[in-house]
């Protein structure tokens, strides 16, 4: 569109500030007006009920607690300081001994590490020696079993396959 030129779908379709087809990051939008065309309100006096003010303890994006205080191991007794550790055991709050170890303390419970879920788990969710949990395990080995020859759907849709061709 031209300088000039007005219409009434120039700051709707021409990314103005009033766009409501572009999208506004860090910017909530409320929408006055009753009828056929609405008026974008961004930003202004939000209701205390609409936008709660951000909690100074909330996660950011490197996985650290805002409030200054590095990610620390969870386990009872343990608090290694896992800035400097890999992001994954950053991000899941265990230490690399920690999340091979067959018991531990978190929380008041005797716990292991589960692999596949990468959160602790109480120790009946295991078998013997296992790494990680039953239901995770149990999911995996499924994946992993070729079907048996001559089947044309997985063992999984077993039951589809035979009422289907009998």
């Amino acid at each position: 569109m031209e300088k000039g030129s007005s219409s009434s779908s120039s700051s709707a379709a021409g990314g103005g500030p009033d766009s409501l087809n572009g999208l506004k990051f860090g910017k909530k939008i409320y929408f006055e007006g009753v009828g056929s065309v609405l008026q974008p309100k961004v930003g202004g006096a939000p209701s205390p009920a609409a936008a709660p003010p951000p909690s100074p303890a909330k996660k950011g994006r490197t996985g650290f607690v805002q409030s200054g205080q590095p990610p620390r191991c969870q386990v009872e007794g343990c608090k290694v300081d896992l800035s400097d550790a890999k992001a994954y055991y950053s991000r899941h709050k265990v230490c690399g001994m920690h999340s091979k170890s067959p018991t531990v303390i978190v929380a008041g419970l005797e716990q292991r590490f589960c692999q596949q879920c990468s959160r602790f788990h109480q120790l009946p969710e295991f078998d013997q020696g296992k790494r990680s949990c039953r239901r995770r395990l149990a999911g995996h080995n499924e994946r992993r079993r070729k079907p048996p020859a001559g089947s044309l759907l997985s063992p999984r849709y077993g039951r589809l396959s035979s009422s289907m061709f009998g």
